[in-house]
């Protein structure tokens, strides 16, 4: 075995079994049973929370010089994460303050899925911009 693949192994192997990385996003998956749809909406979500939380704010990245369309992601990382952490929290609040006015929890629950799959189209567009 080479020098490489000792350390390859020691870091992707060993030393994981006691510094597992992305524990955030690890703990949005539940031990127990869910839809996956839902595991998937808490997932991404905690995946833009902990890019912006854990990487974004440290500002390790000179994102103007990046170059390309940084700017870009960049007011898009943090439009979205506002939108998770603030405005998707007061939509689902509304919601559960409305019912039983069905009409109105209807209408509501549409404009939440309509917003969150825009949220999840553009993670996936955007997903080559999320390295630090």
């Amino acid at each position: 075995m080479t020098i490489y693949k000792i350390k390859h192994f020691y870091w992707k192997y060993i030393k994981t079994i006691w510094n597992p990385q992305h524990s955030k996003i690890r703990k949005a998956i539940p031990r127990y049973w869910m839809d996956v749809d839902v595991i998937f909406e808490d997932v991404c979500f905690e995946i833009i929370k902990s890019f912006y939380e854990d990487e974004y704010k440290l500002g390790l990245v000179d994102w103007e010089g990046s170059g390309g369309r940084s700017m870009e992601f960049v007011k898009w990382l943090e439009k979205t994460y506002k939108y998770v952490t603030c405005d998707r929290v007061a939509l689902q609040q509304q919601i559960d303050e409305t019912y039983p006015d069905w009409r109105k929890v209807v209408k509501l629950e549409a404009k939440l899925e309509k917003k969150d799959t825009e949220v999840f189209t553009d993670l996936v567009k955007w997903r080559k911009y999320m390295w630090t």
